[in-house]
Parts: C-alpha cells; sequence; structure tokens
C-alpha cells in the first residue's frame, strides 16, 4: 500500500512538472533597445481655430533588442496619439502620429507628448506648436 502512494505522489509530481519547451519569445534577439527620434518639435505654423492637423514623428529602434511602445500621455484633450502597436525590430523605423485639434485654442500654443516605451530611458518628451487664430476673439481686438 505504501509504494502504491509512493508511486502515485511520484506520478503527481511528473505531473506538475513545467515543459522545457522554448516558446516564440526566445527566438526574439536579445539585447537592449534605443527610441531614437529624427525631430521633437514640430511646428504647425498659423493655423484658423477650430483646423484638424495631424503631423508622423518618425522614431528609430538604434539598439539592438526589439522597441515597445507601452503609452503616451498628453497634456491636454485636443491631442489624439497613434502608435505602433507591435514591437519595432533592431534597425528599423516606425511613426508616432499626432493629431491637434485646435478647437477653442488661441494665440501661440505648445503641447507635450510623452511616450513610454521600455529602451530603460526616461519618456521621450515630444512636442507641437502651432499659431492659432480666432476671427472671434480679433473682432473685439
Amino acid at each position: 500500500m505504501k509504494l502504491f502512494i509512493f508511486i502515485l505522489i511520484l506520478l503527481g509530481f511528473q505531473a506538475c512538472k513545467s515543459s522545457t519547451k522554448s516558446n516564440d519569445y526566445s527566438k526574439e534577439p536579445k539585447g537592449d533597445p534605443k527610441f531614437a527620434i529624427q525631430e521633437e518639435i514640430h511646428n504647425f505654423g498659423t493655423v484658423h481655430a477650430g483646423e484638424v492637423l495631424s503631423y508622423s514623428f518618425r522614431f528609430t529602434n538604434e539598439g539592438t533588442g526589439n522597441l515597445v511602445i507601452d503609452s503616451t500621455k498628453v497634456d491636454c484633450g485636443c491631442l489624439e496619439i497613434s502608435y505602433p502597436p507591435e514591437a519595432v525590430k533592431a534597425g528599423d523605423y516606425n511613426f508616432i502620429e499626432v493629431v491637434f485639434n485646435s478647437s477653442g485654442e488661441v494665440g501661440n500654443v505648445v503641447k507635450q507628448i510623452q511616450v513610454f516605451a521600455n529602451d530603460g530611458n526616461e519618456p521621450q518628451k515630444l512636442m507641437i506648436t502651432a499659431r492659432v487664430e480666432n476671427e472671434l476673439i480679433n473682432l473685439y481686438n
């Protein structure tokens, strides 16, 4: 009886043993990604209030591992950000698209975007600027 219980316990341990098979992630290149942006500031110039403008910031992974953008943070609801959901391989490039809605803005506008990635550095800071003209406000000046 003790032998039977011992064999059952042994079989239980064997069933719980983790598999040592490698998954697809083990084939990913090892190394550190490096987020490199070509242009950190984009100036839309003079625009009229209510215009919706977009710009794509090009970035490159200058590291040796895959670069993943985890999230972005903006300082107002007038910005919409799109970034690639997939990893950017070493040496490849992609774009972060920024859409700016100038409704409700007037004068010189500076907006900041923070990009959080897996490169181990502080968030990358991007900026857009514009001079927004509003005809309704100009009527009273």
